[in-house]
């Protein structure tokens, strides 16, 4: 496997290619760029494992009253995630863990 994930980089960046238009999205059926592995507790990039991830959404919360967003060395600290007020990252690891999920 080690041996081939510069070729699926490769078919990566194509797919992205044949998925975007006028830098829109025209197939519903993009992987995303990079997921959580919870094993490792790192981003990767999804062309490395090549799953589906399981979702976690944010979307329906209020920012203000049930929401915080948390700095973290998961992603290198290159963005903020956002996650319920009441829990930790370690938390939410552990539970999806705890469902069965491997990638986020």
């Amino acid at each position: 496997m080690v041996n081939d994930l510069p070729n699926r980089e490769v078919w990566y960046e194509k797919m992205l290619q044949d998925v975007l238009f006028r830098d829109r999205i025209i197939d519903m059926h993009v992987p995303p760029w990079c997921i959580w592995d919870l094993y490792s507790n790192w981003v990767v990039s999804w062309w490395v494992v090549r799953q589906w991830p399981w979702e976690i959404s944010d979307s329906w919360m209020n920012e203000e009253d049930h929401r915080k967003d948390v700095s973290t060395p998961i992603n290198g600290y290159q963005w903020p995630v956002p996650i319920p007020k009441d829990t930790t990252l370690d938390h939410v690891r552990i539970e999806m863990l705890n469902l069965g999920a491997e990638y986020v």
